[in-house]
């Protein structure tokens, strides 16, 4: 995989299904605000997942699975990207980490 200028740290492939959610103002999500998304690559720094519709949020806690634990993870938007012919594209969204919260 080629390396972008953009980008601070290597990223992996990361096809595995992960847990995100919007966070909407100051409240953080709750378990019911979780949807699954496929992810596409990580890095130390960031991530990135698919969506079918484009996000209407800036802001996300990804629950990354790791081994038979959880760690939640604050994220925000840095790009989306629309993939696919019309009627039936996706969305690709890169975010970049922002810590580690309790969960």
């Amino acid at each position: 995989m080629e390396q972008l200028e953009r980008r601070r740290a290597c990223r992996y492939s990361f096809g595995s299904i992960q847990w995100v959610a919007p966070i909407q103002g100051d409240k953080r999500p709750g378990p019911g605000d979780f949807i699954p998304v496929r992810c596409c690559d990580i890095s130390k720094t960031g991530f990135s997942f698919w969506l079918d519709e484009q996000p209407n949020f800036r802001e996300l806690v990804l629950q990354l699975q790791k081994g038979t634990g959880v760690m939640f993870i604050k994220a925000e938007i840095v790009h989306t990207k629309r993939q696919g012919p019309a009627g039936r594209e996706r969305f690709l969204v890169g975010c970049r980490f922002n810590g580690r919260i309790s969960g």
